[in-house]
């Protein structure tokens, strides 16, 4: 094989995505006693990614701002939003993160999680 095929092998290969990571589905579950010890399992992001997890009073269709990662994404809250952390994915873009939730949170306010590599994100999750 001469140096024009393999380049050619190497632009087909990239043009159809071979080797490149797909976005995945994320799925945000929620447990524990609220108030109190929450604990916050998000799975199925892209290896290594870091998500953000943010938060609202009420859904809507929130768009990301201008200059913060995944600017231009809609999201499932309505505004305000809130960015509570954004906390690293491990090597199978899993996370499993434990947080003091107040009373005033129970049953009021809504939380997705955003994979900022893919830009993708969990549904909208009530805090029960």
């Amino acid at each position: 094989m001469n140096r024009t095929s393999i380049v050619t092998l190497m632009v087909v290969v990239l043009s159809l995505g071979f080797g490149v990571e797909r976005a995945r589905a994320q799925s945000l579950t929620i447990s524990g006693p609220c108030p109190g010890v929450m604990t916050f399992d998000v799975t199925g992001g892209l290896p290594f990614t870091r998500f953000g997890f943010i938060h609202s009073a009420s859904t809507g269709s929130w768009v990301i701002p201008p200059l913060q990662p995944c600017a231009g994404t809609t999201t499932g809250l309505g505004a305000p939003v809130v960015l509570a952390a954004v906390l690293p994915a491990d090597g199978s873009g899993n996370l499993t993160v434990s947080a003091f939730v107040p009373s005033g949170f129970c049953g009021a306010r809504y939380v997705q999680v955003v994979d900022t590599l893919s830009c993708t994100m969990t549904a909208v999750t009530l805090i029960p």
